[in-house]
């Protein structure tokens, strides 16, 4: 039931423990789109559907996996072909872009050993990701295609094998090949701290405290992406469609 739905989060809102937007649609038609809440304390700036950008963690994954697999049906990457067909360096074998997209490869996720060896000060990218990884080979975990095992590492080389054969950088590639495509404005990819529009959600903890940025934010493919409640609807009705 829709007014359920809804009720269900205002109720969570009046009892302090929810701040975001939702939005239900069936059969094509929205039933429920609202806001709770805030997305900053501090100037205070009410959420709101159609405005309010959240970074959308790893609900970034099959927007990454869209976009790559519109690169191959353009026959500009082969899904069976060895990363080292794209990346002459990469230092594993038998790890083909089918293998990253379903999470086979057997990679260690950078989200863990990035701390051992990233130094700098600038936000983790996928270049240093890629280099970490020719430079320092973190043992894997089981050889390519024996199981499943979900890893970062996959989605981040993914958005670094977008940048190699279409020549953008993630961001613009998204950009230009899926949200205008879709008429899509407010979402946009992560590129740099300093550098995010005003209508972007703070996050906060307990709703109270603001939360700095993450110093792996802007790593493009298995997150970064940022996007309205409402922006995730056209995507959905394309994909549906």
């Amino acid at each position: 039931n829709a007014d359920d739905f809804a009720n269900y989060f205002q109720r969570l809102n009046q009892q302090g423990r929810f701040s975001g937007t939702i939005l239900l649609s069936h059969h094509g038609n929205i039933l429920v789109e609202e806001a709770f809440g805030f997305a900053s304390r501090n100037p205070f700036t009410p959420l709101d559907t159609r405005t309010s950008t959240f970074q959308l963690a790893s609900v970034s994954k099959p927007i990454t996996a869209i976009v790559v697999m519109g690169l191959y049906e353009q026959g500009l990457i082969d899904l069976d072909a060895d990363i080292k067909t794209y990346f002459p360096q990469f230092p594993y074998d038998n790890i083909t872009p089918r293998l990253l997209l379903s999470h086979r490869s057997g990679l260690h996720d950078y989200t863990y050993f990035s701390e051992l060896y990233w130094e700098g000060e600038e936000p983790l990218r996928n270049r240093d990701v890629l280099q970490m990884l020719i430079d320092h080979t973190p043992n894997i975990n089981f050889p390519p295609d024996r199981r499943y095992h979900y890893s970062n590492i996959n989605y981040a080389l993914l958005g670094s094998l977008v940048e190699k054969v279409s020549g953008l950088s993630f961001p613009d590639y998204v950009e230009q090949a899926l949200f205008q495509l879709l008429g899509i404005t407010q979402s946009y990819v992560i590129r740099d701290h300093a550098d995010q529009p005003d209508y972007a959600t703070t996050g906060h903890t307990g709703l109270t405290r603001p939360m700095a940025p993450w110093w792996m934010d802007a790593v493009s493919g298995a997150k970064s992406i940022c996007a309205t409640v409402y922006d995730l609807y056209p995507l959905d009705q394309a994909l549906e469609n």
